[in-house]
């Protein structure tokens, strides 16, 4: 989406950004969440998992309105949801 505003929308291009940083932020804080819980590793790249929930988030959903069709959203999301599933802390029962 960013690339179709074209070169000279600075400004559009700032507020696009910044709605990106906010959804980031908020699956970070989600993510940060379970770390506390002690259900995800504390070794996991919080960064990094919650870029790939936005990226799997915005562009899923642009892929299925294009395609008029939920298979690529749903595709992505459960991409990355398995990914962030990898770092789950997996509880011992004894």
């Amino acid at each position: 989406m960013p690339s179709s505003l074209g070169v000279s929308d600075a400004s559009a291009r700032d507020e696009l950004l910044a709605a990106f940083e906010r959804w980031k932020q908020a699956l970070r804080s989600g993510l940060e969440s379970m770390q506390a819980r002690g259900e995800l590793d504390g070794r996991a790249d919080l960064d990094e998992l919650s870029d790939v929930l936005l990226t799997a988030l915005h562009g899923g959903s642009q892929l299925s309105v294009t395609l008029g069709r939920i298979e690529p959203m749903r595709a992505a999301l459960r991409g990355a949801l398995h990914y962030v599933e990898s770092f789950a802390v997996v509880a011992r029962t004894e």
